[in-house]
């Protein structure tokens, strides 16, 4: 019942000759500990934006090469009718199932990391053991995301490659 700096300064100055410590309240307590975790996940931010850009640059580059790869392919469909809004639309269904694939396989890989992280990571860091639990909503957002971001890459591509001129570009051997 005494007042919280009475009461620290009395545990203070009986401790303090002999131990060095810091005295806290539980609130400043599970402040400190939140705003450690806060800044450890921050980084993981990070790491994602990071890993958003690399998959940026391999999308808009693996559409690239397929396009030169199929430019016979490509050449034959506009030649027989395809509309150029027809091919920009068959890539942004190719890249709807590749960045859809990719979002799955990435919730799926990094659930065991994101597990360890929250029940052996905090216990290292802070002595406390949190309990997992696996976020859905989350996953499924970056499903979704994952799939729209390779749409929007391979924009760019189809958009060239539907462009290309389709005179000699069918070779029959």
């Amino acid at each position: 019942g005494a007042p919280l700096d009475e009461t620290r300064t009395a545990i203070s100055q009986r401790l303090q000759p002999r131990f060095r410590v810091s005295i806290i309240t539980n609130h400043e307590f599970k402040s400190q500990i939140s705003d450690a975790l806060d800044g450890a996940l921050r980084m993981t931010n990070a790491i994602q934006l990071v890993a958003v850009v690399i998959a940026l640059i391999g999308v808009i580059n693996f559409f690239l090469a397929e396009t030169l790869d199929r430019r016979r392919e490509i050449g034959l469909l506009r030649s027989v009718a395809m509309t150029r809004r027809q091919l920009v639309r068959m890539f942004a269904c190719e890249a709807l199932g590749l960045g859809a694939l990719g979002g799955v396989l990435a919730t799926l890989f990094a659930w065991p990391v994101a597990r360890l992280l929250v029940t052996q990571s905090t216990r290292i860091v802070s002595g406390w053991s949190l309990a997992f639990e696996f976020p859905y909503p989350m996953a499924l957002v970056t499903i979704g995301v994952a799939a729209l971001t390779s749409v929007a890459a391979a924009y760019y591509p189809s958009r060239r490659a539907a462009a290309t001129r389709t005179s000699g570009l069918v070779v029959v051997e």
